[in-house]
């Protein structure tokens, strides 16, 4: 019965994906092409070539996620059209203002619709030039990678040491070079601990090639499991890690101790109780060990997961990424209302909570809002 209410579901959650899909997708195309053409035709031919973006991003999606997973050549060819349906989805908000100004001044004014349709060119020219800076922005901010360093005093601890925190690098969605990038700016670092903090990997056809970078990490590697890692297949993603010679520790749900640390990792889960559920099993057990420096890493900020965790006070630190700082306007703005803390650090006295904003992108290779970072934290004694 489950399995047929999930499907009834998808069947009825299809058509309203495709009309969303579609009014991000054709709707600026149209609207710019209208605003741009002094009579456009309304022609099939017409509709068609406007609709030729919005199919193109759709048939090398499916064909990278679900024909030819492991073709880098499919792989190349979907991150192409992701950068096209981000330029299109930049080109969206624009227009939408233009109409709402614009239907606003015919309701408002009589005289509003003679004058507007005159300078209907120079409204097309500047919402495609403002969405066109707007997208070669994204595209450089997006290849870059920038360090943020911390120091988190610590009473538990009786030497300094580093640990680097990378998230949502998204091989796949960003290729196998841009992970040898951030391995080489980690590796820079001789961090004594790196940890990763969910999606790793967002393609159904990962394999271990992909991940092989990750090798030339000399430091103690700790990952858990984000929702993209599930998407991919969380047993292939494992088993991509677990053939690298590296020394990885996937943590599912699990603690592992590495000298003076305490690490603690759960899997990716969407809400805020069962993660707090999961944590107080694990806190709970026997073999954890409270006088240890102890680092939480999960890969969603919960806003009541981060205050349970401080409220233990058995925890030193917990790290998190997931929400990429918003990545794109206006799509921080609606990020704010799931995840209220969605990059950076927040601290008390004894309590370190950072959340990345992503030492990638997803989906199109943009990014306006924060910058992808690898963070440095220096866990220093104090008397």
């Amino acid at each position: 019965m489950v399995g047929v209410r999930t499907i009834t579901a998808l069947v009825a959650l299809v058509p309203l994906g495709l009309c969303v899909y579609s009014v991000l997708t054709i709707y600026p195309v149209v609207r710019l092409a209208s605003l741009l053409l002094e009579d456009p035709p309304s022609t099939a031919a017409f509709w068609a070539a406007c609709a030729c973006p919005s199919l193109a991003v759709l048939a090398s999606r499916l064909a990278a996620d679900f024909v030819w997973p492991r073709s880098l050549a499919a792989r190349g060819a979907g991150r192409a059209g992701m950068l096209v349906f981000g330029c299109v989805f930049l080109a969206l908000w624009p227009c939408l203002a233009y109409d709402a100004a614009a239907g606003s001044l015919r309701l408002l004014l009589p005289g509003a619709g003679a004058w507007l349709g005159a300078r209907e060119r120079a409204a097309g020219v500047a919402i495609a030039a403002c969405a066109g800076a707007a997208a070669c922005a994204g595209v450089v901010k997006a290849q870059l990678v920038c360090v943020r360093r911390f120091v988190v005093p610590s009473k538990k601890v009786s030497r300094p040491f580093t640990i680097a925190h990378v998230s949502d690098i998204h091989v796949g969605s960003r290729s196998y070079s841009w992970l040898s990038r951030v391995v080489d700016k980690v590796s820079s670092l001789a961090p004594d601990y790196v940890v990763i903090t969910g999606d790793l990997t967002d393609t159904r056809g990962l394999e271990p090639r992909d991940l092989l970078p990750l090798e030339r990490l000399t430091s103690r590697i700790f990952v858990t499991l984000g929702n993209h890692d599930f998407w991919s297949g969380e047993e292939r993603v494992v088993n991509a890690l677990s053939k690298l010679r590296a020394k990885v520790t996937v943590l599912r749900n699990s603690l592992s101790w590495k000298g003076p640390v305490q690490f603690m990792g759960i899997d990716d889960v969407e809400y805020t109780a069962d993660f707090n559920r999961i944590f107080d099993a694990l806190a709970g057990l026997r073999q954890f060990d409270s006088s240890k420096f102890t680092v939480v890493l999960h890969h969603r900020p919960h806003n009541g997961g981060i205050q349970h965790v401080s409220d233990s006070h058995s925890v030193d630190m917990f790290l998190a990424g997931h929400t990429h700082g918003g990545q794109l306007y206006p799509l921080k703005f609606f990020i704010k209302l799931a995840f209220w803390h969605i990059s950076g650090l927040l601290h008390t006295d004894s309590f370190f909570a950072y959340t990345s904003p992503g030492t990638g992108t997803w989906g199109p290779p943009l990014r306006l809002c924060d910058q992808n970072t690898i963070a440095l934290f220096t866990v220093t004694p104090v008397e």
